[in-house]
This record gives structure tokens, sequence and C-alpha cells, in this order.
């Protein structure tokens, strides 16, 4: 009768272990069904952070370059500006050479030692002021 009892309290491990088997398999499976309900959330709550950091971003470089495109058309205008003044200065001065020269063109040797020297101690000294 020992073996029968041996082979009795067997069974009994046998369904006993699988009732243990069955329990810690159903709490595995839940436990795995909950994690992966979450993971869609944490993945939205990473995307809306991530999508809200871009937007901050881009906003951040459209300011930015809106700012450096106003100081650029700025120094543009300034430049603009000194050009005109500039060429207007010298169609100035290319007027009063033509004048000094009598109205000849400008390869005419009709301006005088004392003249061409009066005009580059003009240009020497205005070189000097712009330093």
């Amino acid at each position: 009768m020992g073996m029968v009892t041996d082979i009795e309290r067997l069974g009994e491990d046998i369904i006993s272990s699988y009732d243990r088997r069955v329990k810690s398999l159903k709490e595995l499976s839940d436990e795995v069904h909950k994690m992966l309900d979450g993971f869609p959330k944490e993945r939205m709550t990473d995307f809306n952070a991530l999508m809200k950091e871009i937007q901050e971003t881009q906003d951040k470089r459209n300011k930015e370059v809106h700012h450096l495109l106003q100081e650029f058309k700025a120094k543009m205008k300034e430049v603009a500006d000194e050009i005109a003044r500039m060429s207007a200065e010298w169609h100035k001065i290319s007027e009063t050479m033509h004048r000094r020269r009598g109205g000849k063109g400008a390869k005419s040797n009709g301006v005088s030692a004392k003249e061409l020297k009066a005009f580059e101690d003009v240009g020497r000294s205005r070189g000097k002021e712009k330093r």
C-alpha cells in the first residue's frame, strides 16, 4: 500500500502544483496586460511633451530669424544710404574736376598742376578724417 499512497500523494502534488502554476501564469498575464495598456499612454505623454518642446524651439528660432532679418535690413539700408551718399559726393567731385578742366573730357591734360595739387590735398585730408 505504500506505493498506492505514494501515487496518490504524487497525483495531489501534480494537481496542487498545476493550480499554483495556473494562478502564477494568470497573475503574470494580468501584469503583462497592465504593462501593455500603460505603454500607449506613456508613449502619448512622451509624444506630447516632445511636440511641445519642438514647438517652443521652433517659435524661438522663428523669433531669432525675424530679429536677424530686421537687423540685416537695417544694415542694408545703412549701406545703401552710404553708397548713395558716396555716389553723390563722387559725382560732385567729378563735376568739379570736369569744370576745372574747362569742360574737357576726363583724359584731358587741361588741369593745371596747381589745381591737381589742390585736388590731391583735399583727397588726403578726407582720407584722414575717415580713419
